[in-house]
């Protein structure tokens, strides 16, 4: 990339991300367009459209989540890689919270770029993952670390990291055989279920507005409410309540946690372990504080 490119992303994409395109920003003069959209969106072809729309002739890569870590958003990703071929843009996909968590085949995506984490939903040590780079597009990345001359079209040449432990790597395959043996299809539809429990009834609440889409095809079991009329600082101190006084962990997202974001709310991650009764715990506690 060089100055004036353009990158498009939208603004519920992860932090991490974003502050990379910004150091191009700073260093190399490229162009961020972060693309907002109401939570949940209109629809799946809505975000498709507004994507669309933020593209130029300058427009050289296209990065979008999978699954946002803001809402459990799920992505139109083939439709947006495809309207990135058309016009000849690289797509890069956040594949964070997508992989273990619902089924899919990366295949079929057709993306240039697919990275994820695998300590998230394959339950696999932290610091691992796994990146996709379309063979066509390796020659032309440079590692991080050097690698051997020989390696230039070998997507290997991102292993070349140096003497490091295998028991990373040997528990990956010991995550991605228990994930197998309990099936994606199976833990997506137990996450669903989770989530529709308490997003039903909490929905009924006044003071509630639910984040995340009801329709299976566009959510799964990351889950966001947001308390009407109330600031970060209130989310952040209901977070706080829910641990202290409940043992229950969820996640503060809004402004002060992250500067581009448009929304504040309480993120709730359940796992397929956890239990009707501790989902029913979780909305016994956020009633009972809003009453307070």
């Amino acid at each position: 990339l060089k100055a004036g490119d353009e990158v498009v992303t939208t603004t519920h994409d992860y932090p991490r991300m974003i502050h990379t395109w910004r150091q191009r920003q700073a260093r190399d003069g490229i162009v961020l367009k972060m693309v907002s959209y109401p939570a949940p969106p209109q629809s799946m072809g809505d975000l498709v459209r507004r994507i669309e729309q933020a593209i130029t002739p300058r427009t050289k890569v296209i990065l979008v989540c999978h699954m946002t870590f803001t809402t459990g958003q799920i992505f139109p990703v083939k439709e947006i890689c495809r309207l990135g071929r058309e016009r000849n843009i690289e797509v890069i996909i956040d594949g964070a919270h997508s992989f273990g968590h619902f089924p899919f085949k990366q295949a079929d995506l057709d993306c240039d770029y697919y990275g994820t984490s695998l300590h998230k939903w394959t339950m696999a040590p932290g610091g691992t993952g796994f990146t996709f780079i379309r063979r066509s597009k390796i020659a032309n990345i440079w590692p991080l670390q050097p690698a051997d001359a020989k390696l230039k079209d070998d997507i290997r040449k991102f292993e070349q990291v140096g003497t490091h432990s295998p028991a990373q790597h040997n528990a990956i395959i010991e995550a991605l055989n228990f994930m197998e043996a309990l099936g994606v299809e199976r833990k997506a539809a137990r996450f669903r279920y989770l989530r529709e429990r308490w997003t039903t009834r909490l929905a009924r609440l006044p003071r509630i507005q639910i984040l995340t889409s009801s329709d299976p095809a566009q959510s799964c079991c990351l889950g966001t409410l947001s308390v009407k009329d109330a600031d970060t600082a209130f989310h952040s101190k209901l977070a706080d309540t829910l641990e202290s006084k409940y043992g229950i962990l969820v996640a503060a997202i809004g402004r002060g946690t992250t500067d581009y974001l448009e929304f504040h709310g309480i993120r709730v991650t359940p796992n397929f372990f956890t239990s009707v009764r501790e989902v029913d715990a979780f909305s016994d506690a956020v009633e009972k504080e809003l009453k307070a």
